[in-house]
């Protein structure tokens, strides 16, 4: 007669034990995979925007969208409409007009209350571009159109709407169209990639870190 083969709860103890030790040493690593792939996501979408505004300019003499008066980000969102607000997004035309693809206006590690809100403050656009012509700024590979934000625009007065959520970097949409991925600490100490006249050269508060 053939013996019954089994395991005992000490053996199943030891297995369970083990894939305990392979998941804590394991999982780290799928994390940072995971939002290695999600920073390759939101570069996409930088780029997306910068070629956007390429277009935009090519539209509209030359001139940098104004936030006053101008389209409700979250109302678009919803269902499409383009409502006036006294300080509008230009995710809105630029989606309306050009890209009509809001995901492109939303970082996969930035998680708001909503997707709507995701779409209107991922990606907030520098307040030292309104209105501006984009031949009056000099070395456009040195100034920033935006970088990782949690609220609709990025100005030098409102540091905590800069949002760090790649890690401990933050991803930059410079004029000239390239993108790029460096430590947040390299921007804080650098004002002047958003305000280039400005003799100031560092933020005066703290930037929102949402990073493990």
């Amino acid at each position: 007669m053939m013996k019954k083969c089994g395991f005992t709860l000490i053996e199943l103890l030891v297995v369970v034990a083990i894939i305990g030790i392979l998941s804590s040493i394991l999982l780290p690593s799928l994390s940072k995979a995971r939002e290695k792939g999600k920073t390759v996501v939101c570069i996409n979408n930088m780029k997306s925007i910068g070629i956007t505004t390429m277009m935009y300019l090519g539209d509209y003499k030359d001139t940098f969208y104004r936030q006053w008066d101008t389209y409700d980000a979250l109302d678009y969102y919803e269902d499409g409409s383009l409502n006036v607000t006294r300080f509008g997004n230009y995710q809105v035309p630029y989606d309306y007009y050009y890209l009509n693809a809001k995901k492109a206006f939303q970082c996969p590690s930035f998680t708001y209350d909503s997707e709507a809100e995701e779409f209107a403050y991922s990606y907030g656009m520098s307040t030292f571009l309104h209105g501006k012509r984009s031949a009056t700024i000099d070395h456009p590979a040195k100034v920033l159109f935006t970088v990782d934000t949690n609220f609709e625009w990025l100005q030098d007065n409102q540091s905590q709407r800069v949002d760090v959520r790649h890690g401990k970097n933050l991803n930059h949409l410079w004029l000239d169209g390239h993108v790029t991925s460096q430590k947040y600490t390299a921007f804080y100490n650098n004002l002047q990639w958003v305000y280039y006249d400005r003799s100031q050269t560092s933020w005066t508060g703290n930037f929102t870190l949402n990073f493990q």
